[in-house]
């Protein structure tokens, strides 16, 4: 049944979650079952001769797939946030529950933190964008493009609230950009809402900024980093050459 190719597709008759969970024998509470049998599924797919498919079926598969992957962010994170609350990582001998994740999910420390400071800042700022991230309709990148613009910005966070030109407008938005376009979006925002933050981190990467140009055997060995700008200036000067 669950092979069927009008699944990927989303047609008339596709069943729902309350009859998938049935025809597999789950409940809707047996959420480690629920996980296990997604991914025997998606398993299923992976060890797969795909190439026999039709061509329409063949380039939709990839798509499904990603839609997936933001659905099992949205998953995780709030797995992680019920983690959080619930305290009981804390009862193992790790410091933080970053490092529980880290070593209990097989993650480098600086992968576990990027999906615990998504979790919280879907849980505190953004429930929108976790509903549409939940429905696949959203990429995990306009999440944390957008979550990147609130740090250190009360102004920024305090006007998601707002009903034309908040999470809503956002989050709307981010079903119809594209990556690249919801990032210049966001961008804008940004200093649209909190100027000053915007000047400040500015200011910030400027200073931050530092190049060294050595020659070396046979050339010129170039380093460092630059500001956004400064680097498009750059790039712009070397294209010339």
């Amino acid at each position: 049944m669950y092979d069927d190719p009008r699944l990927l597709h989303g047609a008339a008759g596709t069943p729902d979650t309350a009859t998938v969970l049935s025809d597999l024998g789950l409940s809707a509470t047996d959420v480690i079952g629920i996980v296990r049998a997604a991914s025997a599924l998606l398993g299923h797919i992976a060890t797969q001769d795909l190439h026999a498919l039709p061509s329409a079926l063949l380039t939709e598969l990839p798509v499904a797939v990603e839609q997936h992957s933001r659905v099992v962010e949205a998953a995780r994170a709030r797995a992680l946030s019920a983690v959080e609350a619930d305290g009981t990582w804390a009862l193992n001998p790790h410091r933080s529950v970053r490092g529980w994740y880290a070593e209990t999910a097989g993650l480098t420390p600086a992968q576990a933190g990027r999906h615990i400071a998504r979790s919280r800042v879907l849980r505190e700022h953004l429930p929108g964008f976790g509903a549409e991230l939940a429905a696949g309709r959203v990429p995990v990148a306009a999440v944390d493009a957008l979550a990147a613009t609130l740090k250190g910005s009360p102004a920024r966070t305090e006007a998601l609230a707002d009903e034309v030109a908040g999470e809503s407008f956002l989050a709307d938005a981010a079903t119809r950009l594209s990556a690249g376009d919801f990032r210049t979006l966001t961008a804008q925002w940004a200093a649209t809402v909190d100027p000053e933050a915007q000047e400040r981190a500015w200011r910030e990467s400027i200073e931050r900024q530092e190049v060294t140009l050595a020659a070396t055997l046979g050339g010129w060995h170039l380093a460092g980093w630059l500001a956004h700008e400064t680097g498009l200036v750059l790039r712009t000067a070397l294209g010339a050459v």
